[in-house]
């Protein structure tokens, strides 16, 4: 199964660290705030964080406000879709994009 870590594509080795970090924010958050969502370092990078239980509607404003605080950017609504939000991947890939 891959891990967090081994989710970064063909990127820069300056882009992997920043992937990488962003990565670790975002787990380290969800396990910090969503316990009830069960161990998220045993999920696979893309699976759904919606259908796994990990978090619910309310958790994801909850998330986009960490993430608007800790990466230093607002996300506009147009960017609220799953293909940026709904896994560990596409939320890492979403905000190191942007951050």
């Amino acid at each position: 199964m891959p891990t967090i870590g081994s989710m970064q594509s063909r990127e820069s080795p300056t882009g992997a660290a920043k992937r990488r970090e962003v990565d670790t924010k975002i787990a380290q958050y969800l396990a910090a705030n969503f316990p009830l969502g069960g161990d998220i370092a045993s999920l696979a990078p893309t699976t759904s964080l919606l259908d796994a239980g990990v978090i619910d509607s309310t958790g994801v404003l909850e998330l986009l406000t960490f993430i608007e605080s800790e990466f230093g950017f607002v996300v506009p609504d147009e960017d609220l879709v799953p293909e940026n939000f709904d896994s560990l991947d596409a939320i890492g890939r979403y905000v190191a994009d942007r951050a």
